[in-house]
Parts: C-alpha cells; sequence; structure tokens
C-alpha cells in the first residue's frame, strides 16, 4: 500500500472551466495508459475521467520518482503551468491514497452524496486499465476491495434511504426554479445515459417532453418513440430552444453544440436550460440572452446541499466504517512485507 497514490482534482479542488481542458475521452484514457505502460517502471494504473473528476491512480517500486513523473506528465499533456498544477490537483499516497479511494467509490466524495454512479465508473476504470494489462497487483487489488466494501455496505442496508441522480437533481431543481412543472413544455438533448435518468424522474411529473435531439437523428428517433415525444435534428435547435420551457442537455460533445448566436428567437417567456454534461454542451454566453436562464450542474447548490444536509448520518457512519476497513488493510499490507535482509 506505501507505493499506492493518486494525483487527481475534482468538483472541489477545481472550477469547471479548468476541468473541461483535461476531462479525457474513453480513446485519450487509452492512450494514456499505452503510455505509462510501455514507457515507465509503473506496476499498474487506472484513470478515473467523469463530470466532477480526473484522477490517475497507480502503483510502483519508487513512489516519489513515480510522482515526480506523473506530475510532469500532467502538466505537459495539458500544457499547465506549475501554479495552476499546484493549485488545481491534489496528491494522495499510501494510506490517504486508500482513504481517498474508499470515500469516492459509495459516493462520499461526490457532488450528490451516496450516488450510486460513480462505482460504476470505478469499475470501467479498472476494466479500462486490464484490456491494457496494466492492472495486475496493487490497482486490482485496491479497486476490487473498494467495490467489495460498498457490496458489504449494501447487503447491510447500509445506504441512502432514496437513490438519487443527477436526472434527480436536475428535476428538482428545475421544479423549484419554476414553481412547478406540470404543463410545461422540456426539450431533452442527447440520448444517452443521463438523459435516461432524466427521462424517469420526469415520469413522476405532468410535464411533457417536446422534443429529443441527438447528433444521431435515428437513435434520436428511436428514443422519441418510446416517450411518445418527438425528434429533432441538430439543425432544427434554434427554432424550437427559445419555445420551450426547459431544456436539458447531456451529450458527450467534446465542444459547446449551443451558443448564444444559434440560440434563435425566444418567445418572451422565460426559458430555463440546464447543461448536465461535462465538457459543457451550451456556452455559457447564452445567458445574456433576455429570458433564458442557464445553469450547470455543480450550480444547483439549492439542491445538492440539501442532499448532503439530509445525508450527513449516512455520510458519518460510512466514513467511520471506511477508518476501519482502511486501518485493517493497512496492517494486513505491513505484515506481508517482506524483512529487511540483516547484513552479515
Amino acid at each position: 500500500m506505501k507505493n499506492y497514490f493518486v494525483i487527481g482534482t475534482n468538483y472541489r479542488k477545481s472550477p469547471i472551466g479548468f476541468r473541461e481542458r483535461i476531462a479525457l475521452s474513453r480513446r485519450e484514457r487509452k492512450e494514456v495508459l499505452a503510455y505509462f505502460r510501455k514507457k515507465t517502471l509503473l506496476k499498474s494504473m487506472a484513470v478515473l475521467s467523469t463530470c466532477n473528476r480526473l484522477e490517475i491512480h497507480a502503483s510502483g517500486e519508487d513512489i516519489e520518482k513515480d510522482m515526480r513523473e506523473m506530475k510532469d506528465f500532467l502538466r505537459g499533456y495539458f500544457e499547465l503551468d506549475r501554479r495552476n498544477f499546484e493549485r488545481y490537483f491534489y496528491v494522495y499516497a499510501g494510506r490517504e491514497a486508500m482513504e481517498h479511494l474508499f470515500r469516492v467509490v459509495p459516493g462520499l466524495d461526490s457532488l450528490i452524496t451516496g450516488e450510486t454512479q460513480i462505482a460504476e465508473q470505478v469499475r470501467r476504470a479498472l476494466e479500462e486499465s486490464e484490456r491494457e494489462g496494466f492492472a495486475e497487483g496493487e490497482i486490482r487489488n485496491y479497486f476490487g476491495r473498494a467495490l467489495d466494501f460498498l457490496k458489504r455496505l449494501l447487503e447491510k442496508g447500509i445506504r441512502p434511504d432514496k437513490e438519487i441522480t443527477v436526472g434527480t437533481v436536475a428535476i428538482d431543481f428545475a421544479r423549484e426554479r419554476l414553481s412547478g412543472l406540470s404543463g410545461k413544455e422540456i426539450i431533452l438533448v442527447g440520448t444517452g445515459k443521463v438523459t435516461e435518468l432524466v427521462l424517469e424522474n420526469l415520469k413522476k411529473e405532468k410535464a411533457r417532453v417536446s422534443f429529443i435531439s441527438s447528433r444521431n437523428y435515428e437513435k434520436a428517433l428511436l428514443f422519441a418513440e418510446e416517450i411518445k415525444a418527438g425528434a429533432l435534428k441538430f439543425d432544427q435547435l434554434p427554432f424550437y430552444l427559445g419555445k420551450a420551457d426547459v431544456v436539458i442537455s447531456a451529450t458527450a460533445s467534446p465542444r459547446f453544440i449551443i451558443r448564444k448566436e444559434t440560440f434563435g428567437e425566444t418567445s418572451g417567456k422565460k426559458v430555463l436550460l440546464l447543461d448536465l454534461a461535462m465538457p459543457r454542451d451550451i456556452d455559457p454566453e447564452v445567458k445574456k440572452i433576455r429570458n433564458v436562464e442557464l445553469w450547470h450542474l455543480e450550480e444547483m447548490e439549492t439542491v445538492t446541499g440539501k442532499i448532503r444536509s439530509e445525508r450527513r448520518e449516512f455520510s458519518e457512519r460510512v466514513w467511520s466504517l471506511i477508518k476501519e476497513e482502511v486501518e485493517r488493510l493497512w496492517k494486513e499490507s505491513a505484515e506481508s512485507e517482506p524483512e529487511p535482509a540483516l547484513l552479515p
């Protein structure tokens, strides 16, 4: 465990504009893993890249040298100066790194306290590392133990009272901003997992999803048919955005898909835009349009802050169990280390 370390940043440590610069696609994660697999003496490594964090988990023989090499790589890869790197990145090693991982998996370190999607993202990071042949040793062991720990928590019924997802937060926030969603017209942009979560929460409302839009129009059509909505091609969006009550966007686009100049005319009523993507889908300049209100997920503090408050007891209980578990693993790790050879 002494040779295990984490270098990363999250929504608490850095602003969204910075995290957009360093968000890694699946292809880029594969490239980074392949680079370190061939060019360094690291034993194992995983890249955890989500909406609210980027973390490199790794282990090697010489932790000081390995961490220096990783920092130099990240600064060069993302073209960061030393000041910004030190300001926005955290570094954990040994026991602290293990405690951090065990906090991440059950959602204690998430924007939405106790959310479950992060565990799947950790599992995906491990699978990507395994495909590159770079999970041998500590990474497979520690990620596996953290996921097993979560499994035991759930089996014992140690979980929040109800499931809350990105979709829950978005719909609760929209309802709060508009004093209810009954009769409101909603446009969803994107056909991925986040949109599914939004739709799941919309079932409880009397709002009407008017259109689904996606770069893949055929997929948008299939998605729209399931919920009896219409489908829009991307180039049709400007004609409809200003007429909706709520627009919720969550695509995997690497650049803005909704800009001020392509927004079109508003109908004079208030339009609420919720951007759930990372990198963001909607240019912040859109805020300058009259009657348009734009919010990103981490700005929805009235909802996420309430969740943190309501789940404080859950968080404290799980954190206490994490410390006990890591203490046990730390002792186990120390006992398994070979004794130093005695000089004759």
